[in-house]
């Protein structure tokens, strides 16, 4: 399962809330794609434990941190 996001001006995002909302299972998905926004933070859960791509470019974040669960 990938999400794609790109280029939607998102100045927030929670990635839980929207795969609760989306019926979307963390630990299925494979791709996270939110580049060319506004983000100011994110933060990845640690049930991405499946997680191969993950692109956060052109954003506003300060900082990122990878949960050391997240090892793909």
């Amino acid at each position: 399962m990938n999400i794609n996001l790109c280029n939607k001006n998102l100045k927030q995002f929670d990635l839980k809330e929207y795969c609760l909302k989306n019926n979307i299972k963390l630990e299925d998905l494979e791709g996270l794609y939110l580049d060319n926004n506004q983000l100011t933070s994110f933060e990845l859960p640690k049930e991405c434990v499946n997680l191969e791509g993950l692109n956060l470019y052109n954003n506003q974040l300060t900082s990122f941190e990878l949960p050391k669960e997240c090892v793909n």
